[in-house]
């Protein structure tokens, strides 16, 4: 079977939980669920479109559910990253923790 390349789309993260996950040799989102569990420190994620930042947050935030108060809060799923600005982004993270809320 010849894999059908064009099914992929690496801007879209893959949803916690999904079959398609597959997680990374290095562990990372264990790593840096564990150093959020230890430190509450903030945590940087970065690197090119693709790499999987998006996914390994989502993998991150299920793994934290139950120790921690966790919100995924995916602003590129609403709006234009390059356009938006930080009164677009905190109302976007308000509506996100109170969704009852209108913008």
């Amino acid at each position: 079977m010849t894999p059908d390349w064009s099914l992929l789309a690496p801007h879209r993260p893959v949803d916690s939980g999904g079959d398609q996950y597959v997680p990374p040799p290095s562990n990372i989102g264990d790593a840096v669920a564990r150093w959020v569990l230890a430190s509450g420190a903030p945590v940087l994620l970065g690197g090119p479109t693709g790499v999987g930042k998006s996914t390994e947050l989502a993998q991150i935030a299920a793994q934290l559910q139950g120790e921690r108060a966790v919100c995924l809060i995916q602003l590129d799923r609403f709006e234009n990253m390059r356009r938006l600005e930080v009164e677009g982004m905190l109302s976007r993270v308000a509506c996100g923790l109170w969704p009852r809320r209108p913008i």
